[in-house]
């Protein structure tokens, strides 16, 4: 048994410092704080609670975690004056409306007792605040809800006047023990001394209530009460001591003689001394032998030099240990007696009573101390005023700081006309348009009301004034208060927004697309810039009100899409869309869109909007229908088989081949395309040479062509056929290629027949001669035209195909989207041109005739039209001369055609600086047309052959300049379609000349 002096010892606050603890360390810490904790999310869901709330809740944590509050805490129901649930759930809505603390006036809230207890419900008083989380977006993420039991206070209070009335019986029995006094003189003679002692123990149990509650402090209540002990039962010495971690702690001792305190630091652990046995025992202990007493520690009785004493726990209401206070030495070496004991055990009691109301008072002021921090540190400014004087009472430091002056103290609300209250035109506020005044005098309650005050300093500040009455419980007005913030970086902001959506307005109603703002859930219009207002079909005002049988939208499949999944919807919960097609159905027509739309958050208190932005791909759509077109004309002359067409890998694998090829190598379409067949597979060895050559030439050539060659197939059944191949690249990779294949075995035929003749008559080598050259003309005539053709076709082709695949990357460029749309409308045109042409050539030399479409026109117009087309590409070097109009009946395609070989023709191969003159004339029924260019002639016998099939001059060959040798073909076929006829003039002196002469009717006849 020892006891403990100061032990100094470790503090765990080195521990921590510096050290970060993780969330469960941070959730075991919350419920251990002494303080009653409830934390609760902004649904009322309890969602942290500490020991200290369970405690005086008689509850458990798991009972009450994840339940709405006012589920396991209702009203008692058996009192029906119970307003707890109503005034808590008031304050909490107040902190969610305002984000700002409440304090709540002391509640009578009773809690259930649990089973184990009795059931029913406790009654309870609570002090209760109710402090909001804000989480970085200012929105608030908890409430904390903080309260003190207050019971034993309430109770208190009424027991106070318990004690009022013990005291008054107390007089009355003085005033009888008097009387008795008076009737036994004799008596009270012998016993003066022992009756004065009484009368003086009587009066110090009388005044102890009041003597032990006239301090809130306390060690101050505890030396009174050892020195009205010493008095009460003339003792010469005593001590006190206070509970602290489990342990007596002692820290003065007090003599009678002379009134001394001295310093006595001496701590008592449980069962350790007399103290530590009153400490475990909770009894009173009385010795008169302490020097003999075993739980009395020697060292202590030698050193304070006490012979004998009385130590006495001090116990609250509810049992609880609060201390103890110990008595020694009794005057004149007297024992202290069972007498002494119970008058201690009086005086105990008025000291028990008053350390619990000073336990109160401290925990009330610590409450105050703690709420007058708050509201210092609030950023807010508040005042509370005096009704219905309107008085200042009280300021915070944000009161002054917001207001750029000292609070003033007025004495009454017409005082409030000094303050710097402005309306927006500056006029000041009259004093009962104050916030403050109008709560005070007319018990309006004002939330967020904006005003502009003037501060000392000459600034104005946009100030937001939250005022409210407050009344006692018979609804009179005691008292206002008023809580405000300073709004002015708000405001700004709120200005510099405003002239940024101006700015943006702006900037939106000039973009080239149409761009909308939608309420998504009220579908209306809140703003349409420029080119959304000039789509071809307008966009109503309001999208929510339309007749959904004459309005609807439909998907890029055609498919009606339901309402509730339109995309203003769909935007309005979050989703975003990019390149989104549909196809807007109105009674005025329809429009295919592109659409893009995504949802803008809503800022300073404005709505969230969808923003939509469209596009009209009307021209794209048209684009696309052309393309499709051109690939099916494209079809046309791949499945025509005049000449066999393949596409493949330029490893040979083959993944396309017309009719033509498949007849000419002996299999079918289906068993090329499956594999069965390569075409390295059915070339001679000696061959293959030839096709590595040409492959190697497409993959260095800048162009992407080869020459075309000869090579041989040997098929299944032992055949050989000999073909005329070239190719060319089709995509960038260029690793495939569309070859095109001519059939010349009868021209090897031909040749080997030649040989053969060699030895025969010179009548018949020559005539063999003659036939050979006619084969090598017609052959080198069928390579050029491969050739041509697979550079020519493949360019327009090429180049639709890169502009289609660039537009859907280009959803939001509508200009991008529109110039490659107008390009792959032009190389289309060009492809689409060459493949008519290469058609028209085949019928002229199967002998069909071109089909022509007639119709009244005048030629002068058409061909001024023409030029002018030609004039883009070729500048101007083109003169139309002779009649003004020339009006008949033709086929105006077939004739800009006819008009655009023969100039294309003087361009190509006449003087390069010369200009090209186009002639109209007329002559009766006939009319001419008639196109000249200077530059080298062409020899007399090579004009008669110039409108043969795949036949060009010499000169022209020798130019260098690439053609397929079916444009005077053409030329001939129309002039012939239309009842007429063309011839050619070639001098050196007088230049080239192609005269046509038509009907001016060429109509058939009925």
């Amino acid at each position: 048994m020892a006891e403990h002096a100061n032990p100094g010892g470790n503090s765990q606050d080195s521990f921590f410092r510096g050290v970060e603890l993780p969330d469960g360390t941070f959730r075991r810490l919350f419920e251990a704080i002494p303080g009653q904790y409830l934390v609760l999310d902004p649904h009322l869901t309890i969602v942290a609670v500490s020991d200290a709330y369970l405690h005086a809740v008689m509850a458990r944590r798991e009972d009450l975690l994840g339940q709405y509050l006012f589920e396991v805490f209702p009203d008692n129901p058996g009192d029906p004056q119970a307003r707890g649930v109503e005034n808590l759930r008031a304050s909490l809505t107040r902190v969610l409306a305002t984000r700002v603390a409440d304090t709540m006036a002391v509640q009578k809230y009773d809690v259930r007792r649990p089973v184990s207890a009795g059931g029913g419900f406790e009654e309870k008083y609570w002090s209760p605040i109710n402090s909001p989380v804000l989480d970085e977006s200012g929105d608030i993420a908890f409430i904390i809800h903080r309260v003190e039991d207050v019971t034993e206070y309430v109770r208190l209070k009424a027991r106070g006047r318990e004690e009022t009335l013990i005291a008054q019986e107390l007089k009355s029995r003085t005033q009888q023990m008097e009387a008795e006094i008076f009737r036994r003189a004799q008596e009270l003679q012998r016993s003066n001394a022992q009756l004065e002692r009484r009368t003086r123990q009587l009066e110090i149990l009388t005044a102890a209530t009041q003597e032990l509650n006239s301090s809130l402090q306390a060690p101050e209540i505890m030396r009174r009460l050892v020195w009205m002990s010493l008095e009460l039962v003339d003792a010469t010495q005593g001590t006190w001591g206070r509970l602290s971690d489990g342990r007596m702690v002692f820290t003065e001792y007090l003599r009678r003689d002379g009134h001394s305190i001295e310093p006595h630091f001496v701590v008592f652990e449980p069962m350790v001394g007399v103290p530590g046995h009153v400490l475990v025992t909770k009894q009173p202990y009385l010795s008169n032998d302490a020097a003999r007493d075993p739980h009395v520690l020697p060292r202590l009785q030698k050193g304070m030099g006490f012979y004998n004493l009385i130590d006495l726990p001090i116990l609250g209401r509810s049992g609880e240990l609060l201390g103890c206070f110990e008595i020694h030495n009794k005057r004149g070496g007297q024992p202290f007696t069972e007498d002494d004991l119970e008058l201690l055990k009086g005086l105990r009691a008025s000291a028990a009573v008053a350390l619990e109301n000073a336990g109160l008072y401290e925990a009330v002021q610590a409450e105050r101390r703690t709420l007058d921090a708050i509201v210092q540190q609030m950023p807010a400014g508040l005042s509370l005023v005096e009704a219905p004087s309107g008085r200042l009472l009280y300021s915070n430091q944000e009161f002054e700081r917001l207001l750029g002056h000292p609070a003033h103290a007025p004495d009454n609300h017409e005082q409030y006309s000094r303050g710097r209250a402005v309306h927006p035109d500056l006029t000041p506020y009259r004093a009962d348009e104050y916030p403050m005044a109008r709560a005070l005098l007319q018990g309006e309650t004002v939330k967020d009301e904006e005003v502009l005050y003037q501060r000392s300093d000459g600034e104005l500040a946009h100030l937001s004034v939250t005022a409210a009455p407050i009344r006692d419980e018979q609804g009179r007005i005691t008292q206002a208060v008023s809580v405000f913030i300073n709004i002015s970086a708000r405001k700004a902001a709120e200005a510099v927004l405003h002239e940024e959506r101006k700015w943006l307005e702006t900037l939106l109603g000039r973009l080239p697309v149409a761009v909308m703002l939608v309420d998504p859930t009220t579908g209306l219009l809140t703003f349409k810039n420029e080119a959304a207002k000039a789509l071809r079909i307008p966009i109503p005002e309001n999208l929510s009100v339309l007749d959904e049988e004459k309005y609807f939208v439909t998907d890029k499949h055609g498919r009606r899409i339901p309402t509730a999944e339109l995309p203003r919807f769909r935007i309005a919960k979050g989703e975003t869309f990019s390149g989104f097609e549909m196809t807007w159905h109105t009674p005025e027509g329809i429009i295919p869109l592109i659409l893009n739309g995504r949802l803008m958050p809503g800022l300073h208190g404005r709505p969230a909007l969808a923003m939509l932005v469209f596009q009209d791909i009307s021209d794209l759509k048209r684009v696309e229908a052309e393309l499709k077109e051109s690939e099916t004309r494209f079809r046309r002359i791949f499945e025509s088989n005049l000449i066999g067409i393949v596409f493949a890998d330029i490893h040979g694998g083959l993944y396309e081949v017309n009719e033509y090829y498949a007849r000419l190598i002996g299999f079918s379409r289906e068993e090329i395309l499956a594999g069965k067949v390569r075409w390295e597979e059915i070339t001679p060895p000696e061959d293959l040479e030839k096709d590595r050559a040409a492959a190697r030439e497409l993959l260095e050539s800048p162009e992407g062509v080869c020459t075309p060659y000869e090579k041989r197939y040997i098929l299944e059944d032992g055949r050989v056929v000999w073909i005329l191949m070239g190719a060319a690249l089709l995509n960038d990779s260029r690793s495939r290629n569309v070859a095109f294949v001519l059939d010349i075995t009868h021209l090897k035929a031909a040749e080997e027949l030649l040989g053969r003749s060699l030895h025969s008559e010179q009548l018949a080598r020559e005539d063999a001669e003659t036939a050979a050259h006619q084969l090598r003309l017609e052959r080198d005539l069928r390579e050029q035209f491969v050739s041509s053709l697979s550079h020519d076709l493949r360019t327009p082709l090429t180049a639709a195909r890169m502009g289609a695949q660039m537009i859907p990357r280009q959803p939001n460029l509508p200009d991008k989207v529109y110039s490659l749309a107008a390009k792959v409308r032009h190389n289309i045109d060009r492809a689409d041109q060459m493949i008519t042409d290469l058609l028209d050539a085949s019928r002229i030399r199967a002998g069909q005739g071109l089909p022509i479409a007639v119709a009244p026109g005048d030629l002068r117009q058409l061909v001024a039209g023409t030029l002018e087309d030609l004039a883009t590409v070729h500048g101007e070097r083109f003169s139309l001369r002779g009649e003004e109009q020339l009006h008949g009946s033709w086929d105006a395609q077939a004739l800009r055609r006819l008009t655009e070989n023969l100039c294309n023709n003087a361009i190509k191969y006449g003087d390069p600086t010369g200009r090209v003159t186009v002639t109209l004339e007329q002559d009766g029924d006939q009319v001419e047309l008639s196109v000249h260019n200077w530059g080298r002639p062409i020899p007399p016998e090579e004009q008669e052959g110039l409108f043969q099939h795949f036949t060009r001059a010499k000169s022209a060959e020798a130019s260098g300049k690439k053609g397929w040798g079916i444009g005077l073909t053409l030329v001939k076929g129309v002039a012939e379609a239309h009842g007429g006829s063309v011839r050619v003039e070639s001098t050196a002196e007088t230049g080239t000349t192609f005269r046509v002469r038509l009907p001016r009717d060429s109509r058939p006849p009925a």
